[in-house]
């Protein structure tokens, strides 16, 4: 499950050709960039997205990060989507693991925690997981800026539960 959430992620917001870059560079103009994440910790995992807009731009990035999270739900990753985005993670551990003792870190860390190659990641079974991790009800929003202009975008986007905090 570990490596198909690898590959939603990138998919989702891992690389410029990302469904969360189209939709708030490309089709709304509102960000140069925006990423997502997944954030691992031994019993748990997050996928962080974050990007930066102008104030009077929130209400847009926030309703185009929400909307391309349901998109993603009902129109996962294409097989061919998949297929890029495993050769591009294949590539960046072949990178990371140069030296011998990356190596052999990669390869105990695969064999202790049983974290599969790439290949046994399905189009179908990264399509379950995208219904599933996009789920609008398990959704955690945090905000940074003006509270109120934040506030305002999060009750449009349908986001009413999302915590505000400034810092």
């Amino acid at each position: 499950e570990q490596r198909a959430a690898e590959i939603l992620v990138r998919w989702f917001g891992g690389s410029f050709e990302s469904a969360l870059i189209r939709r708030l560079r490309i089709e709304d103009a509102v960000a140069y960039t925006a990423q997502a994440s997944l954030l691992r910790r031994r019993h748990a995992a997050s996928i962080i997205m974050c990007t930066t807009v102008a104030t009077e731009d929130t209400q847009t990035a926030l309703t185009g990060m929400v909307e391309t999270l349901a998109q993603a739900r009902t129109t996962p990753p294409s097989p061919e989507q998949i297929t890029q985005v495993k050769l591009h993670l294949n590539n960046a551990e072949r990178t990371r693991n140069h030296s011998v003792g990356a190596r052999l870190e990669y390869e105990m860390r695969r064999f202790v925690a049983g974290e599969a190659d790439n290949a046994d990641v399905t189009p179908e079974f990264v399509a379950q997981l995208a219904e599933r991790l996009f789920a609008a009800d398990t959704l955690h929003m945090l905000f940074s800026g003006d509270p109120n202009v934040a506030r305002k975008a999060a009750n449009a986007a349908g986001l009413p539960r999302a915590k505000i905090v400034r810092f």
